[in-house]
């Protein structure tokens, strides 16, 4: 009996052996394809944004936040202007060209919009020039529904927005 178990045991432990060497082999493997597919094959673009508004609409937004005691909040309109590529950077133009729909006011922390197009604009009436937690958790909720901008105005001619592809804060550029 011991000797017809000696083959059975030689075969499982030769089965386990190729195993083992072959899923060895397929993390060597497949660690060098993921080194070359990452060197080669990754995006190493770096993405670069500007955002632009005319000063009459600049004047227009100043109008909304001139009422300080509440926050308002409307639909942005975006229309993208110039895209260059260079030295593995990706830098793109946008001009914020007006604003849709009605402007809602609401309470002096808080305002709230329906989905819009592009992305929404809304106002810090105490001046504060960052997105706060609320702005960026509302932001990636409306991401998914396709906007890809949100601006906030904290003073007069102060605007700052982020964009579904960086959030990083950034200052709004006014031109003549």
């Amino acid at each position: 009996m011991k000797q017809d178990i000696k083959p059975i045991i030689f075969f499982l432990t030769t089965i386990c052996t190729i195993v083992s060497i072959m899923v060895g082999l397929g993390v060597i493997f497949g660690a060098i394809d993921y080194k070359f597919n990452s060197e080669v094959f990754m995006e190493t673009t770096s993405y670069n944004s500007n955002l632009y508004m005319n000063k009459e609409l600049a004047d227009e937004l100043n109008t909304y936040y001139a009422d300080s005691k509440r926050e308002f909040s409307a639909c942005i309109i975006i229309s993208q202007e110039k895209t260059q590529v260079s030295n593995d950077n990706l830098n793109i133009d946008y001009y914020l060209t007006g604003i849709e729909g009605q402007v809602k006011y609401s309470g002096f922390d808080h305002s709230t919009n329906e989905m819009c197009n592009y992305g929404t604009i809304h106002s810090h009436p105490k001046g504060t020039p960052y997105f706060s937690i609320a702005d960026i958790t509302a932001f990636k909720s409306r991401i998914k529904e396709g906007e890809t901008f949100a601006v906030i105005i904290h003073g007069e001619n102060e605007f700052t927005y982020i964009t579904r592809n960086d959030f990083e804060e950034k200052k709004v550029v006014i031109t003549n």
